[in-house]
């Protein structure tokens, strides 16, 4: 446990002279360098307590979203092999179709707008 909790102080002061380096070297830049960035004093304070938080937050998202993906690796070929009728896949063609052509419908209207891109001129029928 004590060492446990030695580590957990070199990755407290690793973070806190980190952000402590970054805002002081920043501070150093000439008022006109694009790279200056307007950090708040006390950020430098509050970033070694937020990383922790945020790693504690974190971590069990990221265990959940993996059992979620383990679970539909295992299931989606049983699935596959129940249901004989390919429904699903139609689904997802049709899905995929439906927003494949929104997108390019889209990015055509864009470029038309941006008179990148002059669509064909329809020709009338000749049966008519």
């Amino acid at each position: 446990m004590a060492m446990l909790c030695r580590n957990q102080y070199i990755y407290f002061l690793f973070l806190f002279f980190s952000t402590f380096y970054a805002y002081e070297a920043n501070k150093r830049k000439k008022a006109d360098d694009p790279t200056k960035r307007a950090y708040l004093p006390h950020s430098r304070w509050r970033a070694p307590i937020v990383v922790p938080i945020l790693v504690v937050i974190n971590t069990p998202i990221f265990v959940l979203v993996s059992l979620a993906f383990g679970v539909f690796l295992v299931l989606f070929p049983f699935a596959l092999l129940l249901f004989r009728k390919p429904f699903f896949v139609k689904w997802i063609e049709k899905l995929a179709f439906k927003v494949g052509t929104a997108l390019l419908d889209m990015d055509t209207k864009l470029l038309a707008m941006a008179g990148l891109y002059r669509p064909p001129l329809r020709q009338a029928s000749l049966s008519a």
